[in-house]
């Protein structure tokens, strides 16, 4: 299993990532039964749970061109998912 720490970032302005918020609850947004997770890069809360890179490459690029933030349910902090290859 690997950990990975994301990249504590601003709040992306509209239009420029596809921004992930959780409006209730306090839940992982992707599980699998790949070998990484993905942690928040402020509080370690699990953001992605055993991922394949084959998930997160699908997630890393939109059919516009835009990168994945997920804003942490715990701590609120937006992370930015951090490329595996």
């Amino acid at each position: 299993m690997v950990d990975i720490k994301c990249m504590i970032t601003s709040e992306p302005q509209e239009g420029t990532r596809v921004v992930l918020k959780q409006t209730s609850g306090k839940g992982t947004y992707f599980m699998g039964d790949g070998d990484v997770c993905f942690l928040c890069g402020n509080c370690n809360f699990i953001l992605a749970k055993n991922v394949s890179e084959e998930q997160i490459q699908h997630q890393f690029h939109t059919p516009e061109g835009l990168g994945l933030v997920l804003q942490c349910p715990y701590c609120e902090k937006f992370n930015e998912l951090i490329p595996l290859i």
